[in-house]
């Protein structure tokens, strides 16, 4: 079994476009999202998807399930939801979406930083070690704060994970590719 949680923040601060992710992050993300969670369940056997969003606090939007159809709906209906990020909240709810199932679980945060609310992300990566999650980070932007990149390093040093910094639509799909796949 392969299971992955996708972690997607819907901040005020994902409306805005950058470099090529137009008309915004959050639109891309989701279009970038749907092609990659659909490609898994095609080639991965045992691959289930959920999906959890995340600004001031976080909610689980879709159990792991192989449902293309469930997903992809799922997904689409994504929108920006209020101010303030709070990742570590969002990585909590995975680690409970995947409480139980067998087999590899995998965390992927999507972010442009701005880590402000919630539970600080290296609690929350504590919680995800300790259940055996693993958990990647794909952050979108260069304008990280020195507190966010630590939350950063600590998050996937403590859960064996991956850190992708994307600029453009290519890099984020590349990132999401890499990161999705079993290593």
């Amino acid at each position: 079994m392969y299971n992955i949680v996708y972690v997607v923040d819907a901040s005020l601060s994902m409306r805005k476009s950058y470099n090529d992710l137009i008309p915004n992050k959050l639109e891309t993300v989701k279009e970038s999202l749907i092609h990659v969670s659909s490609r898994v369940i095609d080639k991965i056997k045992d691959s289930k998807i959920g999906l959890v969003v995340f600004y001031g606090y976080a909610f689980p939007l879709l159990r792991l399930t192989r449902n293309k159809r469930s997903i992809i709906t799922t997904i689409s209906r994504l929108r920006i939801l209020g101010e303030g990020s709070a990742p570590g909240n969002g990585l909590i709810e995975a680690v409970k979406i995947m409480r139980g199932s067998n087999g590899i679980k995998k965390a992927i945060i999507i972010t442009d930083g701005g880590f402000n609310e919630g539970v600080p992300l290296d609690i929350a990566s504590i919680y995800a070690s300790n259940s055996d999650v693993r958990v990647d980070m794909i952050v979108i932007g260069d304008k990280l704060k020195d507190s966010d990149i630590y939350y950063i390093e600590k998050t996937v040093a403590l859960c064996s994970g991956a850190k992708f910094f994307v600029n453009n639509r290519s890099e984020l799909l590349k990132a999401l590719y890499n990161s999705s796949y079993i290593a």
